[in-house]
């Protein structure tokens, strides 16, 4: 405290292994933070204060230390597939020119068995080239949208867009085949033009005029798509959050991606859990937010061979669990467990870069400091979306690097979530019986779970007791 430190470094050591494996080094990040006033008040967070929060990973090669300001560390362990199992040490240091200031040990036990590369729940978290065009410019450099990619599936994420015009780019989801399990191939909807994004169109736009040339881009992308192999994940989305009044249109539309394409169709329509009206309406695969989930109705959509997903965006905030930026941290992860027990097929988020307001039209640069300009908080062209104080973090898990993405402590935990329903899975196959309990002392419904990291820490651990049986 009083003063600071300038020039730090991180050393971090490959970790060694009891029998003379090794295991790479763990990835770091400078923990960046973003300001947060007016914050929702959330009765499991009444010690929450608005100020500077944590948030984005910014990859640096030094840093300096302010005084009397906590600068946090991320540290990242990746076991590449076929590593030894065990427990494996290594230790952490940091320097400035005039030599160690700190260290810390670190250990690391490698499970005796994998989690596929590929997710086994599907997902679709919005990546969308508009806003990325208003940082990197448009047309946008495929390089950019393939390093996005690749980083939002290195986090189990399908770099899915529920809202795109232009259908995905081959070459991208040839790169991605074997980590892909959900795209959407167009959105139903009127081009999006200059305008970042297209969420829906009205009624009135549904002409024949606009019915021929989403069938002709359809009729010229389909076949293609098909002759590479990758159709099998593929759908169709439309008709985001819309009402009675669509429901001709929603089986005209969707009856033809189904009979002229056999495509699966999506939707998140404000429609009930009722597989006969679902089958009527052409739609496969419906997307309640998490409070209209009914785990019985849905099962009889299952059964009926449909799928149902979930979603959230800035609702539903507490009792239910939500990755708002002011929201308990833990909840991002707890989601996950909560759809393993809820055994929803899938789970959508608008956006992932939702990058709104002036300064974000260029990127961070991540050896500034920890305190960003970039806001997270909802500006004023979604003023309409703020309810009890301001929304912070909705439809914002990235920021914009200079040569691609930054993450976020908030899409770390989704990840680390994404791990626990694949030891979830794994413990399952052994003793199913054992999983449920296990995963009913974290979750047990979409408002009864834990927030309590410890509790998840001990539950995932007795995860892969069960899972290495």
């Amino acid at each position: 405290p009083g003063h600071g430190l300038a020039g730090v470094t991180v050393q971090v050591s490959e970790l060694v292994g009891q029998v003379g494996a090794r295991l790479p080094a763990p990835d770091w990040q400078q923990v960046g933070y973003v300001w947060l006033e007016r914050l929702f008040r959330h009765p499991a967070y009444p010690e929450a204060v608005a100020g500077w929060w944590p948030d984005a990973l910014l990859p640096v090669a030094r840093f300096d230390l302010e005084p009397s300001f906590t600068q946090a560390l991320w540290f990242t362990v990746h076991a590449p597939a076929g590593q030894a199992p065990g427990r494996y040490t290594g230790r952490v240091v940091l320097r400035t020119a005039q030599g160690e200031v700190a260290g810390a040990p670190v250990t690391v036990t490698v499970e005796p068995f994998a989690i596929p590369a590929k997710s086994s729940i599907k997902t679709a978290f919005a990546l969308m080239d508009g806003f990325l065009e208003r940082v990197y410019g448009r047309p946008l450099p495929p390089a950019v949208r393939r390093a996005y990619g690749d980083f939002v599936l290195a986090h189990r994420l399908n770099p899915d867009d529920i809202s795109r015009t232009d259908p995905p780019d081959l070459g991208d989801l040839a790169a991605w085949d074997a980590r892909l399990n959900a795209f959407n191939v167009l959105n139903l909807v009127e081009p999006r033009g200059e305008y970042a994004w297209r969420c829906y169109s009205e009624k009135e736009a549904y002409t024949p005029a606009l019915k021929a040339q989403l069938q002709a881009r359809l009729d010229d992308y389909v076949p293609r798509l098909k002759a590479a192999g990758l159709a099998d994940r593929a759908y169709v989305h439309a008709f985001d959050e819309r009402g009675d009044e669509f429901h001709g249109i929603i089986r005209e539309y969707f009856g033809l991606a189904k009979q002229r394409y056999g495509l699966p169709t999506f939707t998140t329509a404000y429609l009930p859990l009722d597989p006969k009206l679902l089958a009527d309406l052409n739609v496969d695969w419906i997307c309640p937010l998490t409070p209209k989930y009914d785990l019985a109705a849905a099962d009889r959509c299952r059964a009926a061979g449909q799928q149902v997903w979930v979603y959230v965006c800035l609702g539903p905030r507490y009792p239910y669990a939500n990755w708002l930026a002011d929201d308990p941290l833990p909840e991002a992860r707890v989601f996950w467990w909560q759809a393993w027990r809820q055994r929803v097929d899938g789970v959508l988020y608008w956006g992932l870069n939702i990058w709104d307001g002036p300064e974000k039209t260029k990127p961070i640069d991540p050896s500034a400091g920890p305190k960003l300009t970039w806001s997270i908080t909802t500006g004023s062209e979604y003023e309409w979306l703020q309810t009890d104080g301001r929304l912070h973090g909705d439809g914002r898990l990235l920021y914009a690097g200079p040569d691609g993405p930054i993450g976020s402590i908030r899409l770390a935990n989704l990840r680390d979530g994404l791990e626990d329903y694949e030891y979830l899975k794994l413990a399952a196959q052994r003793d199913p019986a054992a999983a449920r309990r296990l995963c009913d002392e974290v979750a047990r419904s979409f408002v009864d779970f834990t927030r309590d990291p410890a509790v998840v820490r001990r539950a995932r651990a007795r995860l892969a007791a069960a899972a290495r049986r």
